[in-house]
């Protein structure tokens, strides 16, 4: 005999079963909008970054930083600035060398990712150009002077009162005139360079480089004297010390 269908009960099943499905579809949305908002992924970020878990912090930024780019938003340039300065922190504390390379070029290519969004933002084009400063100092080759003296010459033009763009501008034009003088310093070239040091004294006037960098133009200019003019060799040489004890002067108290 067919049973009788407890006709209440089943309303009632059904109803907490389209309850329950609701509740789980309005939580699945509400992550996935949160997934997507910029906001909110910003504040997981700095709420992680707060607790001091700066890997999980790095994902929330990156996440906020690529939605709010795809939705064109103002301050994406700041979010992958920000984002880049957190990889260069990762990079810092991290021991194992593979691991600190991979967050030093998620830097790089975050500040780059930045200037995509605002070709104009200072801030990240700042932080490049001290990288690639750096770089340049340590590989010492024509290209990477070349790309150092492009970048700087761009900042100034963006920012005339970064003291140190006219230093980086200075230091890459020295070096490239230092490769090319094997047969010989041009005049016309020392002459640049003469002026982009005078004027880094002036911009950045606490940074030991520019006079550095003085000191090695009189020096590259003296030793380009055949051997019978030692005497007007060793004036430069004497100018090029003289130029040193004169920023020692000036700042007696720097380390």
């Amino acid at each position: 005999m067919a049973r009788r269908v407890n006709t209440k009960f089943v309303m009632v099943l059904g109803g907490v079963l389209l309850v329950g499905a609701g509740t789980v579809l309005a939580i699945v949305g509400r992550n996935a909008w949160n997934n997507r908002n910029p906001d909110w992924l910003k504040k997981m970020g700095d709420e992680s970054l707060a607790s001091k878990d700066r890997a999980k912090a790095l994902w929330y930024y990156a996440r906020a930083a690529d939605a709010s780019s795809r939705s064109h938003r103002e301050g994406t340039d700041e979010l992958y600035t920000q984002l880049g300065d957190l990889s260069m922190k990762l990079s810092a504390q991290s021991t194992d060398s593979l691991e600190s390379t991979k967050y030093y070029r998620g830097a790089q290519d975050s500040w780059k990712r930045a200037l995509t969004e605002n070709a104009g933002y200072v801030p990240a084009r700042e932080k490049l150009i001290e990288e690639l400063y750096k770089i340049a100092n340590y590989e010492s080759r024509p290209d990477t002077w070349t790309a150092l003296e492009e970048s700087a010459g761009k900042l100034i033009v963006q920012d005339k009162k970064y003291g140190k763009a006219y230093t980086y501008l200075a230091a890459a034009r020295f070096n490239l005139l230092q490769a090319s003088a094997t047969m010989g310093v041009d005049a016309k070239h020392a002459k640049v360079v003469e002026d982009d040091i005078e004027r880094a004294m002036k911009e950045d006037p606490t940074s030991p480089v520019p006079w550095v960098l003085c000191a090695s133009l009189l020096q590259l200019q003296a030793l380009q004297f055949p051997p019978g003019s030692a005497k007007e060799a060793l004036k430069l040489f004497d100018s090029a010390v003289a130029t040193l004890q004169s920023f020692l002067e000036k700042h007696p108290n720097d380390p």
